[in-house]
């Protein structure tokens, strides 16, 4: 990312308080919504793939690519209802926190803590992957 697009487009979602564009799941998500702004499919498959892609093309084999994706993506499935929702509200649908709040009825605080515990299930799971 180019620094001015870094500070448009960047997350911490990993939930460690920096947004860190040489953190996997910073990265990831920073790009998905990156691609999603620019236009990209709004299914979730494929703004992953192309932001796996954008991102990482230079040092990920496309099988790394797939590997990462399905286990993002299966992640997200086994996340319970409510963390699933607001994630995918989040990131795939590009809602607010407070827009988000409103179509779940639950408090913004709610919301935030629903998404953090997404991304953290997101990122555990893709440690051991960025590792090898």
């Amino acid at each position: 990312f180019m620094p001015a697009t870094w500070d448009m487009y960047g997350v911490d979602a990993n939930g460690d308080g920096q947004k860190d564009p040489f953190n996997p799941v910073d990265a990831v998500f920073a790009a998905a919504r990156y691609l999603r702004a620019a236009g990209a499919d709004k299914d979730l498959a494929q703004v992953l793939i192309k932001t796996l892609e954008h991102r990482f093309h230079k040092i990920l084999t496309k099988t790394k690519v797939e590997e990462i994706k399905d286990t993002i993506l299966a992640t997200i499935e086994s996340l319970p209802e409510d963390l699933r929702t607001a994630i995918m509200l989040r990131e795939v649908e590009g809602m607010s926190y407070e827009e988000i709040a409103e179509a779940m009825d639950c408090p913004i605080g709610t919301v935030r803590s629903r998404i953090f515990r997404a991304r953290e299930a997101i990122d555990t799971k893709l440690k051991p992957l960025m590792e090898q």
